[in-house]
């Protein structure tokens, strides 16, 4: 889900209209979601908690794919700041 905000370079609307366009066949989030997400991991480096609590329930595939995420996004944060400053 953070991905496809970072695909979308960060638009909240975009990224719901991907989404829903990506898994057609899953309930799609409201567009605020992904603000909400992205705030979260700024302001704390983890995701909100109801979401947190889920991934304990993950195996361990799921777990190394959670972590590869994690460093994506900060690389994402990165470039966002790169280009924040270049402006």
């Amino acid at each position: 889900m953070y991905f496809i905000y970072g695909f979308c370079e960060g638009n909240e609307y975009q990224a719901a209209e991907e989404y829903k366009r990506r898994y057609p066949k899953r309930r799609g989030p409201n567009r605020r979601v992904f603000g909400r997400v992205q705030r979260c991991l700024r302001e704390t480096g983890s995701f909100p908690k109801h979401t947190a609590e889920r991934q304990s329930t993950l195996n361990k595939q799921d777990e190394v794919m959670i972590l590869s995420n994690k460093a994506l996004l900060r690389v994402f944060d990165e470039y966002q700041m790169l280009l924040t400053s270049a402006e």
